[in-house]
């Protein structure tokens, strides 16, 4: 059985044909073919095909116009017999994903940050006091639901 979480974060660089290498740890999760869209972060989000049909249908439930703006600007990807994958330039462009990418795992879903920008973010949200106040965070979580 495959894991089904991604994680990790793994240095990538973008070709002159705007593909860049799907590392292999992730994609037995992510699959031949997942979908790629903006985020509210600075990043690419590429969800595997579950995960994107469900939160397709979630839009839908919300409302409607939601939904169908949030699948006009998602792009199919197959990953190639290489491992790459091709980045169309309304994607790139909108964030300025350079040349060198960091591609991060997160859960159903692959993030692909401007390596900079995810320096940046990670620097600031990597520390000792946000990893505490998570951790905190939970314990109250798990807590609650005892209740």
């Amino acid at each position: 059985m495959a894991n089904d979480t991604m994680t990790g974060t793994f240095p990538g660089k973008l070709d002159q044909k705007s593909r860049i290498s799907v590392p292999s740890q992730l994609r037995g999760t992510l699959g031949e073919m997942f979908y790629l869209t903006f985020s509210d972060k600075n990043c690419l989000e590429g969800y595997t095909e579950e995960a994107y049909k469900r939160i397709s249908d979630e839009f839908d439930e919300i409302d409607p116009d939601e939904g169908l703006h949030w699948r006009a600007n998602t792009a199919p990807c197959r990953i190639d017999a290489q491992g790459r994958v091709f980045i169309p330039p309304k994607f790139r462009n909108k964030i300025g994903l350079g040349e060198r990418v960091t591609i991060v795992g997160n859960g159903s879903m692959i993030l692909f940050w401007n390596t900079d920008e995810w320096e940046s973010v990670n620097d600031v949200n990597c520390t000792r006091e946000k990893y505490a106040e998570m951790k905190k965070r939970l314990r109250e979580r798990r807590e609650q639901k005892l209740k």
